[in-house]
């Protein structure tokens, strides 16, 4: 195996996030086919035949990591070079739960915060949000929910970093039925200096706490 081209670092990875080394390692010369090893790896990543580092890092312990990448070609020649690897945090948004909304009332403006990654460049997308309401770029939710039919619903968030890495965040959001008033008609007249007869007027909707 004649040796290795190009860069001598790897890709960040991202506890959590799917990882691939992409072209990075590059060998030239040796006959096929060639295996690959690589030592010390994150736990949860692995090369494959094709001199890929991917999965998913479960842990950033040990990091940054000097990995040892070997290839051997079919004439058992070998070639091994270092290459650096660094391990981000797992990405994370707060908070952790989503503000209750009541159709034709303006939601409660929440702006969803991003963390570990990169620490920097934080995007958000979303799926599955109640009709009505919408999430910027920037992770600002807002609007005005036109209907309850569907709640509580599941909303999947991803939140891309500057690497980029992504993480997906499930939250729910419950869209509580609009608030409605009920008992008689009209209420029973009054008399002056005589008790009043209780009446009952019942409250359905909404959060259901009043």
């Amino acid at each position: 195996v004649a040796g290795f081209l190009g860069a001598t670092s790897l890709p960040t990875a991202t506890v959590g996030s799917v990882y691939t080394s992409g072209n990075t390692i590059s060998l030239t010369g040796g006959a096929p086919p060639i295996t690959w090893t690589a030592l010390p790896l994150p736990t949860g990543l692995s090369i494959n035949s094709s001199g890929v580092i991917t999965g998913t890092p479960t842990t950033l312990s040990g990091s940054p990591y000097t990995v040892s990448v070997t290839a051997k070609d079919v004439n058992n020649a070998t070639s091994s070079q270092n290459f650096a690897l660094t391990v981000n945090p797992a990405l994370k948004i707060t908070p952790a739960t989503l503000p209750l909304g009541i159709p034709s009332v303006v939601y409660t403006t929440t702006t969803l915060v991003g963390s570990g990654g990169s620490g920097s460049g934080y995007t958000f997308t979303q799926t599955g949000l109640p009709p009505g309401l919408s999430l910027s770029n920037a992770g600002v939710l807002s609007g005005t929910p036109t209907s309850s039919a569907g709640s509580p619903y599941a909303v999947n968030v991803t939140i891309t970093d500057s690497t980029p890495a992504s993480a997906t965040i499930p939250y729910t959001i419950v869209i509580a039925p609009p608030l409605s008033i009920s008992g008689p008609s009209s209420l029973p007249a009054g008399v002056v200096n005589v008790v009043y007869g209780a009446t009952t007027v019942t409250a359905t909707g909404g959060s259901g706490s009043y």
